[in-house]
């Protein structure tokens, strides 16, 4: 039996798709399932020794901060985008 069941490109696809997907749960407000998928994103990040998520505001920070860098994501401030 095979160690890895995915290739490391198909574990990219993989992350890429479920952050898109993610991304569309935080737009309409369905954090629930966004946290679920951050998880998986989260995993991924793991498996390939990149630094993770905190939570969907933090994914949401770093997607705004400019083009997604997998490897390198900016450092979490709770304080992004707070309404004052």
């Amino acid at each position: 039996m095979a160690d890895n069941i995915f290739t490391d490109e198909q574990l990219y696809l993989i992350r890429d798709l479920i952050a898109c997907i993610c991304s569309n749960h935080i737009e309409r407000g369905d954090i629930d399932c966004a946290e679920e998928e951050l998880e998986i994103i989260n995993a991924i990040q793991r498996y390939f020794d990149y630094p993770e998520y905190v939570n969907t505001k933090h994914f949401v920070q770093d997607a705004q901060e400019g083009e997604c860098n997998w490897s390198e994501i900016v450092d979490y401030d709770p304080d992004f985008n707070k309404e004052d």
